[in-house]
């Protein structure tokens, strides 16, 4: 049972100077109180440099709700170049990291939504590229088809209205919008897209 003891102490003992980096010491040597304290000042530096840099998957705590391909946005919209990529994942600094943040909160910019608006105009634009692709698939052709028993179906003519007309509803229309707070709701970004909420 002692004899089991000590060969544990001993893997132990192994153990610790391995993490220490001390393990190609004289065995006197490897665990002294020199040596434990030069590996304590190392891991201590290592773990300062460790914490200056954010992972990927950890963004979410500066952009609340953003959870997914943030740093993708964030380096391709915003040009934040202050990252470096080790394996798989992409490396941030914390520090500019923090500062990106409170510039987008100055600007009264919400991350998350931004993204929203983002793919929305993205999906919008495959969407118009998929026409064009129709359209390059049936060259030569009309567009449409139409059905040969497809005749004269037509309504008569309907007054339209005068410009002044359409003007003053337009401004009507403005007006229910903020009298009823549809912004609430709504999101008008630019003047030339919404979205809801």
């Amino acid at each position: 049972m002692q004899k089991q003891i000590l060969e544990e102490i001993k893997e132990i003992k192994a153990a610790i100077a391995a993490l220490a980096g001390t393990s190609d010491l004289p065995q006197q040597e490897q665990l002294s109180k020199s040596v434990l304290d030069k590996a304590a000042k190392e891991f201590k530096k290592l773990n300062t440099m460790n914490d200056q840099w954010v992972s990927e998957n950890e963004l979410h705590k500066y952009f609340r709700g953003c959870y997914h391909n943030t740093g993708k946005i964030i380096r391709e919209d915003f040009k934040f170049s202050n990252y470096f990529k080790h394996s798989y994942t992409y490396y941030y600094n914390k520090a500019a990291i923090q500062d990106l943040a409170k510039a987008l909160k100055a600007r009264n910019v919400n991350l998350k939504r931004y993204k929203e608006l983002r793919e929305d105009q993205e999906n919008f634009k495959k969407r118009i590229a998929a026409a064009a692709l129709n359209k390059k698939n049936s060259k030569g052709k009309k567009d449409y088809h139409l059905p040969d028993y497809l005749r004269d179906i037509m309504t008569s003519e309907y007054p339209k209205p005068s410009i002044d007309q359409v003007k003053e509803d337009l401004k009507n229309i403005q007006e229910e919008f903020f009298n009823f707070k549809l912004a609430d709701y709504i999101d008008i970004y630019s003047g030339n897209h919404a979205m809801v909420k």
